[in-house]
């Protein structure tokens, strides 16, 4: 319920060496830290320290009366400025939350966005993502099995779903249907004024076979925020790249965040 001391949980996996550099991890929505399993137990990140964070109304996190954008993002905020020195991964709707964190954080070093087309306003859903019925469940409480099976296709193009879908099962569906309430009252703030604005390294990642975003746009509009800023494509994958085909993901976070950490 909702709490005004109400906290995010984390999970901490230290570096193997002395390591000052962190990466942030925030899942997306319906999903949870474990989703991210192959980048925590990859090889060429144990150099890291590695850091989870659960939105509240997934995995064990509480749950709260009542969603929203703002709130979540404060509490992200607070979450995050405790840490020094780190990269941000956000993947779908916790990229989104990432981007809007991003003005009021300290320490950040760059951005790593997965499946994530920033969003301007008026607010364009509609260009940013491929027009599919698929999408409303993003939004909707209460999902039957037929539903959840969709979702989760949806969220990982994967042969082996189990995961995603024990994930979407675990999950509030008050968040979904906060959710679409909080984007139709226009508490998404314009991300592409926020990442244009920012000095900060960016990279996205797209996976090849994502059909929830529209590529045509986010190639356009990562052109307008920087012409320098590279969008990585993930072969053999949807949605859940670092899912999907980890070791692939798993290389591109390790040259952005070692590039980053040379610099």
């Amino acid at each position: 319920m909702n709490s005004p001391n109400m906290k995010l949980s984390t999970f901490t996996k230290k570096a193997r060496d002395n390591s000052k550099l962190t990466l942030i991890f925030v899942h997306g929505n319906s999903q949870s830290p474990a989703i991210w399993q192959h980048q925590l137990n990859a090889t060429e990140l144990r150099h890291f320290n590695l850091v989870t964070i659960v939105l509240p109304g997934h995995g064990q996190s509480p749950r709260m009366k009542n969603y929203s954008i703002t709130k979540i993002t404060g509490m992200l905020v607070e979450k995050i400025n405790k840490e020094q020195d780190y990269i941000l991964v956000g993947h779908s709707l916790g990229g989104h939350f990432c981007i809007e964190a991003l003005p009021k954080l300290n320490n950040c070093l760059g951005l790593l966005l997965c499946g994530t087309p920033p969003l301007k306003k008026p607010l364009n859903i509609d260009e940013a993502f491929n027009n599919d019925e698929r999408m409303a469940l993003l939004f909707q409480a209460n999902l039957n099995n037929g539903e959840l099976d969709d979702l989760a296709n949806f969220i990982s193009s994967a042969e082996d779903n189990t995961l995603i879908k024990s994930l979407i099962r675990q999950s509030d569906g008050k968040f979904r249907n906060d959710l679409g309430i909080a984007v139709g009252k226009g508490e998404l703030l314009d991300e592409v004024d926020i990442l244009t604005m920012t000095k900060l390294p960016i990279a996205f990642v797209l996976g090849e076979l994502d059909g929830l975003i529209n590529k045509s746009y986010m190639e356009n509009i990562v052109m307008d925020i920087d012409k320098n800023i590279r969008i990585h494509s993930v072969s053999k994958s949807g949605h859940s790249p670092h899912f999907e085909n980890p070791a692939a993901f798993n290389k591109i976070l390790f040259e952005f965040a070692n590039s980053l950490q040379q610099s």
